[in-house]
């Protein structure tokens, strides 16, 4: 029924991959954040050097990330729609 409101050709797959690109980035970006939570109900002085070692893993991580996602959004912003 939908069939004639969609592109079939290249493109639709271009916005696919460009879509899923962003929700890959902002899936490892929310895991970061819950990450940062967990730490935090499992800081103690004891855990402490173990646990800036992984913050500091994660706030690279974090970075990175963002990074990404910036480049990810321009080139998703540039896809034309995959509806006519």
């Amino acid at each position: 029924m939908f069939g004639s409101f969609v592109r079939h050709d290249n493109g639709t797959k271009d916005y696919v991959a460009a879509l899923s690109e962003l929700q890959d980035i902002l899936g490892t970006l929310n895991d970061i954040a819950v990450a940062h939570r967990l730490l935090n109900e499992l800081d103690s002085a004891a855990r402490r050097d173990t646990i800036a070692l992984i913050r500091g893993w994660m706030e690279h991580d974090y970075a990175e990330r963002v990074a990404e996602f910036g480049k990810a959004w321009k080139r998703f912003v540039a896809q034309k729609g995959f509806w006519k």
